[in-house]
């Protein structure tokens, strides 16, 4: 692609997407890290993008930078390629789950090539990112949009019990503190009644978390470590965790983070 062209996809890109990583812009024009931060800094110089931690926005947005933000432009190299290898699991035909959350939401960034997919999710922003992706078929199930985590949470335990109406095969799921007492745990209440239900009605489970959940104690735990039959992580869990997982048989991928060009 000349150079001149492959700018200005860029400068939409981003445009439609408000704010990438800069793995994002390698993935999604086929080039290297040295590549795509000359081509930003070409940009950022002449004001049509910003930096921002971990990538770049759009500067013609005018909505302030959410929490939901913020936690994307965290460990975001690490995310992208957790994200990256969950979507490996992924098969032609497949009907899969996937969770609220900054991780999974990249998931649908490595399904381009995937056919006939159906996801059940929650997540806004993978939602968004599928619009164009004619080889996806997405289902969305009821809730109040949450800004701050970009996903629609449950009213009450109904709408959680909506998800026992889809036969979907593979869990991704997020966690927003992981240890071998309180299993994988999370924040928002109104998440938790989904997530369990995810994990009692797949047949396959993941988890995705980068190194900073391990050892977090948060406020509701949604299912425990033996009900994990796969984490995917940056970096290898703390010595208690591990021997739990593979003493219930659970699968421990360790991704490799991509070094700085």
């Amino acid at each position: 692609m000349v150079r001149e062209k492959r700018i200005e996809e860029i400068k939409k890109y981003v445009a439609d997407n408000g704010s990438v990583s800069l793995d994002e812009l390698c993935e999604k024009f086929d080039i290297s890290k040295n590549t795509v931060r000359r081509d930003v800094d070409g940009l950022v110089k002449a004001g049509a993008l910003k930096k921002v931690y971990g990538g770049v926005s759009s500067v013609s947005s005018s909505l302030p930078e959410s929490s939901y933000d913020a936690r994307m432009a965290l460990e975001s190299d690490a995310k992208a390629q957790i994200a990256r290898k969950a979507a490996e699991f992924i098969e032609d035909g497949d009907s899969v789950f996937v969770d609220s959350g900054s991780t999974t939401g990249r998931i649908v960034d490595y399904l381009h090539d995937k056919k006939n997919v159906t996801v059940v999710t929650n997540n806004l922003d993978f939602i968004m990112k599928a619009v164009p992706l004619n080889n996806l078929k997405v289902i969305v199930f009821s809730g109040i949009l949450d800004r701050d985590i970009m996903a629609f949470t449950g009213i009450d335990d109904q709408t959680a019990r909506m998800l026992r109406n889809f036969n979907f095969k593979k869990a991704f799921l997020s966690a927003t503190g992981v240890t071998v007492e309180f299993g994988a745990m999370n924040s928002i209440l109104s998440e938790t009644a989904y997530k369990s239900t995810a994990v009692e009605w797949a047949k396959e489970r993941y988890l995705l978390v980068d190194k900073t959940k391990f050892g977090s104690v948060t406020i509701k735990s949604f299912c425990r470590l033996e009900d994990i039959d796969c984490l995917i992580t940056d970096a290898a869990p703390p010595e208690d965790i591990s021997r739990a997982m593979k003493e219930n048989g659970s699968r421990i991928i360790e991704v490799e983070r991509q070094q700085a060009q």
